[in-house]
């Protein structure tokens, strides 16, 4: 299973109410990498759509991932994760999401070497 394709699967694990406090919880958290933010708001709603039967594809999180940012996105990941320790499923999610920016940056800078 590709990193993309397991997130989508963890998304799909958490339960309607932890989501929509995630969601919810996003920007009152975080200001740091407001990119990486509305990409997690999207991807929220993203899942929110699929399970009322809306289907349409993910946005793409190399889109917003300036490898530039890269420090502070991971600052703000682990800031969310201290906020959300209660719910496992959601700072496994934030796990993941580290791993494909951290995956998305390697793979930019061998392109630039």
């Amino acid at each position: 299973m590709d990193s993309t394709a397991g997130f989508a699967v963890a998304l799909a694990a958490i339960p309607d109410d932890e989501l929509r406090s995630f969601r919810a919880g996003l920007y009152v958290e975080v200001a740091i990498a407001p990119d990486l933010m509305v990409w997690l708001e999207a991807a929220a709603g993203w899942e929110m759509d699929r399970r009322a039967g809306r289907h349409r594809e993910m946005s793409d999180l190399c889109a917003t991932n300036d490898e530039a940012e890269m420090e502070c996105n991971l600052v703000a990941l682990a800031i969310l994760q201290a906020s959300f320790t209660s719910a496992e499923r959601i700072v496994e999610l934030l796990d993941l999401t580290a791993e494909l920016l951290c995956a998305n940056g390697n793979r930019s800078s061998r392109r630039m070497h």
